[in-house]
This record gives C-alpha cells, sequence and structure tokens, in this order.
C-alpha cells in the first residue's frame, strides 16, 4: 500500500499541477447504474463538517508542495 501511495505522489508530480486521481475506474463498489448528482449541503453550525452526498465516482486530488520544499532522498 505505502509503495503504492509513493508512486501516485511520484508519477503525479510529472502530472502538474493537483492532478485528481479516481480511486476506482468504474465508479465505487455498489454504485453501478446510480447516476444522482453530488449534493454538497452547507456545513453544519455544531460541528463546521461539509457534508456531501451521492458521490459515485469518488476521486483524489494530489496537492504537493514546489519541488524545491521537498526531495524523496532526504
Amino acid at each position: 500500500m505505502l509503495r503504492t501511495l509513493l508512486s501516485l505522489l511520484i508519477v503525479s508530480a510529472a502530472w502538474g499541477a493537483n492532478p485528481e486521481v479516481a480511486l476506482w475506474p468504474h465508479g465505487a463498489p455498489g454504485s453501478e447504474g446510480k447516476t444522482g448528482k453530488e449534493v454538497a449541503e452547507a456545513p453544519n453550525a455544531a460541528h463546521g463538517y461539509l457534508k456531501v452526498t451521492g458521490v459515485h465516482n469518488p476521486s483524489l486530488t494530489v496537492f504537493l508542495p514546489p519541488a524545491e520544499k521537498w526531495s524523496i532522498c532526504d
């Protein structure tokens, strides 16, 4: 798992700024045939968390620091 994440970070550096990586290429398991839109609700006043529902194709966006700020070999 760690190797996969490190490989992903290294490859993402070559893609450019903030690449988006799909977690499942054909949608999340169990979401087959679902077409509802993602809905983001306003943050809850009690705890401030943003709630997003109806996510069928989740992804991660990689935010890397500038190259001069990090090194894999340190």
